[in-house]
This record gives C-alpha cells, structure tokens and sequence, in this order.
C-alpha cells in the first residue's frame, strides 16, 4: 500500500505536462481493480467476525442453558421431597463438572421462598427480577445470569429456581482471536491486490509516459525523438503509430524547411532587385526634381525674357496708335498689339501652370473688394465681347461681404479666364456673372461666383475632360478661337489652392453655366452703409435687355432707391407728367440704348432728353455699348446728359446719378475698420516694430510713422519682452525667423507674461508662404500675419483692422511722382541691368520716397561682402543653422531694395534650408553668390546720390 502510495506521488505529472490523461487512467485502474475488492474483503471479514462472535454467543448461552437443565435437573427430586435438611449439597464431580466450565462460574438452587438450598462456586448478588415463573437470561457488567423456574411437573406447582452466573471474559479472547486472524486476512489480501494493481498501472502508465514525452518532445520541435515499443498489444500499436507521426513530421518539417529556404533566396533576389530598382528610381527622383527645377528656372527666365520686349511692343504699340496714322497703319498695329496680348497670355499661362504642377504657386492674402474684381475683370473682358455685340452683365447679393482678404489678382484670373471662354464660344446675347455666398463660419466665407452664357454649350463626354490640361473640346473651333487648352486646368489649380471646387452645368446648344467657390477672409467693419445718398429717390429705368435691366435695378434697389419700370421711350413724357401731378416726380432717368438704333431715333432721344431736363427736370442717364458711346456722345453733346459705358460700373453709376440729382456721393475707401487719430502724437496709437534685419525695421518704422503712428524698435526677441515689460503697445508687428528668441517663442512668451485684462495684437512679419505657416503662427499666440515686401498700404490696412475705434480711417500717404528712369546712364550691359537692379521697384516697395530707398540699398551694399564671405564658410562647414539664419536675413534686406536677381536667387536657398533639401544646395549657393557679386560690381559702376537724387517733398 505504501509502495502504491509513493509510486502514485512520484509519478504526479509537474504543471506543465499533460496530466489528464496518466491520472485519470490511473485513478480507473485503481477504482476498478481495488476499491471494489478491498470492500468486499472488508465486508465479508466484518461479515465472518460478527458471525463467528455471534456463534461464540449462541455457543456460550447455549452452554450456559444446558448447565441449567442439568441444575435444574438435579435440584428438582430434592425440593420435590421438601425436606430441606435432607437436600444433599452439589456433588464435587457434579461441581466441578459444572463450575469447571471455563464459561460457568456458580450454580445455585433456590426454593419457592427464593432461598438458596444449595450453591456452588463464589457467591453473586443476583438482580431481584432473576427468580420469576418464566425462564430469564440477563446481563450486568461482566456476568449473565441465567436462570429456570423448578415445577413438580410441566404445568405443576413452583418449586424453586436453578441459576447459572456465566462470565463474559471468558469469551473476549476468542473473539478478538476471530477479529485479528479476520483482520490479518484481509491485510494480506489488500496487500496482494495493491501489488497486482500496480504492476498494471505500471504497465500501463509506462508506455503512456513514454509516449506523452515523445508528444511533447515532437510539439517543442525535437522530431527525432522516438518512444520504445512496449505494452499490451494496444499499447505497442499506439506507440508504433507515434513514432509513424514522428516520421511524418520530421519528412514534412524537412520540406517545409528546404521550401523556405528557397524562399528566402528567391526573396532576398527580390528584395536586392527591389533595392536596386529603388536605388534607381530614387536617382530618376533626384534627376526629375532637377529637371523639373531647372525647367522652372526656364521658364521663369524665359518667361521674364520674353515678357519684356512684349511688354515693351504692346506699350509702345499703344503709344503709336494715339498718333496720326493712316487707315491701314492703324490696322496693322491693332493686329500687332492683338497678337502680342495673345502671346502674352500664352507665356503667362505656361508659366503659372508650371508654378501649379510643381506645387510652387503660392497665394497673396491680402485686403479686396470683390466687385472691384468683378467691375476690372470685365473690363478687361468687354472688348472682345462688344465686338461680337455681347453684353456683360454683373449680378451680385446684397447680403454678400464685398470686403474680403483673399488673392485679387487670382480671383481676378480664374474670372476672366471663365468669362473670356464664354465670350469665345457664344454669339450675340448677353453674359452674366453672379456672385453669392454660400456659407460664412468665424471670419470665412465661401462665396460662389458663375459665369452663364448662351453658347454652343457642353457634352456630357466633352464635360468629363473640360478641366484637363492642354484639352481642347472642339479642335477646330479652338484652332480658330486661339489658346492652349490650360486656361481651365489653372483656373483649376487656382480654385483649389482657394479651399473651393469649380464645375460647369451645360447641354449642348443650350449654353453653359462654369461656376467656381472660394474661401476667402472678411474684412471687419463697413458696418455702416456708405451709399446713402441716393435713399427714398425716385429712378425711372428704361433698357430694352430685360438682364440688363435687372442689373440697373438691383442697384437701385442695394441703394434703397424707388424705381420705376419704362417699356418704351414714348411712355416717358407721360410717366414725367404723372409723377409730377402725384407730388412725386422723378429725380431721374436711366434710359439703355441700342446698337441697332439709326439716325432717327438717335434724333428722338435727343429731343426727348431735352424735354426732360428743360421741362420736367430730370436728369437723363444713357447707358450704351462701346460702338455706340461716339455716337452718342456726338449726338448728345449738346444735351446735359451723362453717357455711361458697359459693362456698367457700379460706382460709376451711382456717382452719376449723385451728381446729376445734385447730391454728394460719398463711396467707400478700401480700407476697412476706422481708427482714431489723435491730434497730440503722445496721443496716437503705439507700435513696437520687431526685426533682427537693420533695413527691414528701418523700412517698416518709416512706414508706421508715415502713417501717424507713435514706433518703438527691437532688433530681438529678448529685447521686445524687454521693452513689453516695461509698457503697453497698442500692436506689435514681429519677424518670424530671428536669431535666438525667434518670432514664435517671443510670441509665446508674451502671453505669459500679459494681463488677462489686455491683450497686444501681434502680427508677423515673414517672407515665407504663408499658407504652411498659419496654423503655427496661431498656435503660438499670433493674430494676423503680412508678407514681406511689406508696403504702406498693407499697415495702413492692419492697423485699420486691428485698432478699432471711432475716427477716420488711417489711409497711405500719396505716391510721388516716379523718377524719370531713361535718365539714368546704363553701363555697357545694359539689357541685364534691370535684372540685377530695378530702380523702379526700389521706389514702389517704399511708395516712391527715394530717401528712403536709398538708404535701404545702401544699408544692403553695406554688408554684402561680409555676407558673401559667411555664406562661403558656413557652406562649406555645414553649418545649416547659422546659413539658415543668414541667408534669411539676407533674403529680407532683399525684399525692399528693388533688386530681383539677389532676391530670387536668397529666395531660393532660403527655402532649401527650410526643407532640409541641403544636397541640393551647390548650384542655387554658386548663384547667390554670383547675384551678391554681380550687385557688387553694380554698386561700384553707380553713384547712388545722381541716381536718386534729392526725396521729393
């Protein structure tokens, strides 16, 4: 049993072996081999000791009873004689015989008077319930008495008792004599089959063990284990069949093995020849965004190349045709100034498409008024139209923002290629441009401008690929129209840098409508009406195009004014004499002419526009196409009527009819929020100009104190903070990059230090495009931004926006006149002066106050040959941080000097080192510092005083 024990304990599985199977088979061995037969041994040796005490109890009172009768026997003749003196005493044989009995130890014979009359062996103290009529066997302690009634026969009269006294000792030691051989049998038998169950859980759990660690030795990955074959015939055949999965697994791993590794040679070849490939596409990369950059520097230089004799035919063009010229000569110069136009635009659309594809073009963003855009766009576009008697038509909401920050002349741009494609493929009929809002979220608003004509219109097939480059719809009728194919494609590229989408909506031969959106920002103020004058005046309107008529009348309407709807001329002396008899005459008339109209009724016109002024007094305004505007300026000349060309301007109009009526139009300025301007300069608002560049923050301070503001300098953060420490500016304008606290850090500084009372506007100043850098200037606490060059117009606009109070607004001080350039002596070079100094842009970045330009080229000149020696060491050191910062500064002292060459060439280094893009610094270095030294060289040929001259006053 012990054995057993140990056994079942050391061969316990551990945690991690597969324990279910060894003991569950060993616990059903054991409950099926000993616990059935160790119960039935216990039962049957409990069984065979209670029968074997129950026989030696029977045995013993049986003994015990034959005793009795024998006693009983005896003792019944002499208490049958009653002669108790006679009574013989129990014989020795008999006594001894009876008392001798291991099991008996006293015999007595008692009378009817319970009297002993005879007794052997030790005397008892017999229970008082033993002598009655019936024979009783009781027991107490140790003893059991037995006892018999004597009777003179079966039924006859009592005689006595005979008692027996027997002792239960005597028996106990055969009992336990049974208990302990029963005992000792069934130990020995438990013994026997424990050792049997044993040796087969043994010989079954071995095999099994044997197999489980195979198992186990195959799932860890050593296959060449194998488990012996032994057992029951069973077993053998489950030990024959692992060592069979054995194989199997070891065939299978081998194969999977030699398939993998000729795998991983056939991946490492591809991966080598994707290595390679990469290696060569990254080269095509690096040669493509060579080639694509060098064929940007063509076409910008191209481009400016060409561009400038055009410029210079079509400006001298323009000048010869205001001479005296024969019919013919006219014609000819108006064919030479068409075609150059046209090369113009082809140049300038090649260009931007470049700048587009190569992801180049930035956005200004910058202070518009939308229908300025719009007005200026047609303008430009009416010629073209007018010749084909079309009329250009301008509907825009009420309800929109005409104040707006955005990219005027790409708005500009994407309208006039829209409408210049309306004009080519429509006939006669009007062309209307709307412009509405769409959505306005904060600051932004997304506004909606469509162009609609009544042209040959649009497939669905030819819609598709409308907005594609160099896609020409109808070959033929684009070779007649002229043009590339990419005016749509960049207006495209255009709409989209704009946050908007642009779309057409067309049936063919039922016209077109293109529309485009944009996001743009408003300008805060104009939140009083400016056109006021014209409010409750009653306005008649006569125009036979019923568009054009609705273009008059939502003027009208925007002003406040009443109008009245004429259908024709012969109605209006009876409308004149209506209104006047209802106390509510006309105060004028707009009256629409036609290109159709002959000499007759140019005659009635003029008749029925004297008639009005002399004898109703109403002023007259005719609208009229450009063809007909000598006409009718010569055939009117003697009324006082006012002649108006279309496209119709809409402050034109409205000043028009001001002055006719006799009224004081006041139009809006560009500007937007008023600021006040105090009379006492300690009074005026207080500006902090921030700019590690000497020449930038000269430039900026003159401009602020131009503008009637009080200016504080920081060449440095640190020296801002300083200064913000110790008093409150009204606004900050603060460069970007510098040395040390950049413009961002200095920023965030700020807003921890100020109250929450108050907080200082601050705007940045930088070169960079601003479109990637807006999100990091708002999050380091920045309100606006400006873009350098900066010009007065673009502070007077900021201080207006930001310094909001009641009082007139802060305006630029007027432009002086431009100096006479051909007086200027060129150098034997002269074609490429004006690449490496523009004397004219000088004047316009500081709005022509050459004082001031001077002193900014001279502060430039100043520190060119120590900028050229550091930019030469810190190249060749490396040092990409400090030339960052360099040619940044540098590339800042350019933007206000007038001088291209230097500004594109810092220009393009300065936004390498932004990128990183160091390994591609060689060239565009070698060119800068050929700029610097071509400047240089410049400098020493001129004298800057006879070019400048004295500032005029």
């Amino acid at each position: 049993m012990v054995v057993w024990l140990k056994h079942i304990t050391k061969n316990k599985p551990g945690p991690n072996q597969m324990s279910i199977l060894p003991k569950s088979l060993n616990v059903k061995v054991q409950q099926l081999s000993i616990i059935p037969t160790v119960l039935f041994i216990a039962l049957l040796g409990a069984g065979l000791v209670s029968l074997y005490i129950d026989q030696l109890n029977k045995l013993e009172l049986s003994k015990g009873r034959v005793a009795l009768h024998w006693l009983a026997e005896t003792g019944h003749s002499d208490l049958l004689s009653g002669n108790r003196e006679n009574l013989a005493p129990l014989t020795a044989k008999s006594t001894k015989a009876l008392i001798g009995a291991p099991h008996i130890s006293a015999a007595s014979i008692f009378n009817a008077q319970q009297e002993v009359v005879n007794h052997a062996g030790p005397l008892q103290v017999l229970p008082t319930s033993l002598l009655s009529s019936e024979p009783q066997v009781q027991l107490q302690q140790d003893m059991m008495f037995l006892s018999s009634p004597i009777r003179a026969n079966n039924n006859g009269e009592l005689l006595g008792w005979a008692v027996v006294t027997m002792n239960h000792e005597v028996t106990l030691v055969p009992k336990y004599q049974g208990i302990i051989a029963t005992l000792i049998g069934v130990i020995l038998t438990l013994l026997l089959l424990t050792f049997l169950a044993w040796r087969l859980t043994r010989e079954i759990h071995a095999p099994l063990t044997h197999i489980q660690s195979t198992l186990e030795a195959f799932n860890s990955g050593k296959l060449d284990n194998r488990t012996p074959i032994e057992g029951c015939l069973e077993l053998q055949r489950l030990g024959k069949e692992t060592n069979q999965l054995g194989n199997y697994l070891q065939y299978t791993q081998q194969d999977v093995q030699q398939q993998i590794s000729q795998a991983t040679e056939d991946l490492q070849e591809t991966l080598e020849a994707i290595e390679v490939k990469n290696i060569e596409l990254d080269i095509a990369r690096k040669n493509a965004l060579k080639a694509s950059q060098i064929k940007s520097e063509f076409l910008a230089n191209t481009s400016h190349e060409v561009r400038t004799p055009i410029n210079g035919i079509i400006g001298f063009t323009s000048l010869l045709l205001k001479t005296q010229l024969t019919t013919q000569q006219r014609e000819y110069l108006r064919t030479i100034a068409h075609s150059s136009q046209g090369l113009l635009t082809i140049i300038n659309d090649i260009l931007d498409f470049s700048r587009i594809e190569s992801g180049k073009l930035t956005l200004d963003y910058a202070p518009l008024d939308l229908r300025q855009v719009i007005e200026e766009t047609l303008q430009i576009v009416a010629p073209s139209a007018h010749e084909k008697s079309q009329q250009l038509i301008s509907l825009i909401d009420h309800d929109m923002p005409l104040q707006l920050m955005g990219d005027a002349l790409r708005l500009k741009q994407v309208l006039s290629n829209l409408v210049s494609n309306a004009t080519k493929f429509s006939g006669r009929g009007n062309i209307i441009i709307r412009a509405q809002q769409e959505e306005a979220v904060d600051n932004k608003v997304l506004i909606k401008i469509s162009v609609s004509d009544s042209g040959i219109g649009l497939t669905q097939e030819q819609q598709a690929q409308l907005f594609q480059a160099f896609s020409q719809i109808d070959s033929a009728n684009n070779r007649e129209q002229g043009g590339t194919g990419l005016g749509l494609a960049i207006s495209k590229g255009l709409v989209d840098r704009m946050g908007g989408n642009i779309g057409v909506e067309s049936e063919s031969g039922e016209g077109s409508t293109f529309w485009f959106t944009a996001r743009l920002g408003i300008t805060e103020g104009f939140s009083e009406d400016p056109y006021k004058a014209l409010r409750g005046k009653f306005i008649g309107v006569l125009e036979s195009n019923p568009i054009s008529h609705l273009q008059i009348s939502h003027y009208l309407e925007g002003w406040q004014a009443e109008v009245l709807d004429i259908e024709q001329e012969t109605d209006i002396p009876q409308h004149l004499e209506n209104t006047k008899t209802a106390d509510t005459p006309l105060d004028a008339i707009i009256l629409g002419t036609s290109t159709d109209d002959d000499a007759n009724r140019a005659e009635y016109l003029r008749h029925l526009i004297q008639l009005s002024q002399n004898h109703w007094g109403c002023p007259v305004i005719v609208v009229t196409l450009p063809e007909t505007l000598y006409d009718q300026h010569q055939g009117l000349s003697d009324t006082a009527a006012e002649v108006i060309s279309k496209p119709l301007s809409h402050d034109r109009l409205y000043e028009a009819l001001c002055e006719h009526i006799g009224l004081q139009a006041e139009l809006p300025t560009s500007e937007s929020s008023p600021v006040a301007l105090a009379t006492q300069p300690a009074e005026r608002p207080h500006i902090l100009a921030v700019d590690d560049n000497p020449a930038n923050l000269q430039l900026v301070s003159e401009f602020l104190q131009g503008l009637g503001m009080r200016v504080s300098q920081a060449n440095n953060g640190k020296e801002a903070l300083d200064k913000c420490r110790r008093q409150r500016f009204d606004l900050i304008f603060m460069d970007v990059q510098m040395p040390g606290l950049d413009g961002l850090e200095t920023t965030r500084q700020l807003r921890q230090v100020e109250s929450d009372d108050y907080r200082t506007p601050v705007i940045a100043l930088t070169a960079h495009a601003m479109n990637e850098q807006k999100s990091q200037l708002l999050l380091a606490g920045m309100d606006d931004y400006t873009t350098k060059p900066v010009s007065e117009s673009q502070l007077a606009h900021i201080l207006n926006r930001w310094l909001q109070s009641e009082g007139e607004l802060i305006k630029p001080s007027p432009s002086l006149a431009e100096p006479d350039l051909e007086a200027i002596p060129a150098p034997p070079e002269a074609p490429s002066v004006f690449e490496i100094m523009d004397l004219s842009e000088a004047l316009r970045l500081t709005n022509q106050k050459t004082k001031l330009a001077k002193d900014m080229l001279s502060m430039l000149l100043k520190g060119l040959a120590s900028d050229k020696a550091q930019i030469e060491t810190l190249y060749q050191e490396q040092n990409w941080a400090e030339l960052e910062s360099l040619v940044h500064r540098l590339h800042g002292g350019c933007c206000y000097c007038g001088v291209p060459q230097l500004r594109a060439a810092s220009a393009t280094v300065d936004g390498l080192l932004q990128k990183q893009f160091n390994d591609e610094l060689e060239a565009p270095i070698e060119k800068l510092l050929e700029a610097i030294t071509r400047l240089q060289e410049w400098a020493d040929e001129h004298d800057l005083e006879s070019l400048f001259g004295e500032e005029t006053a």
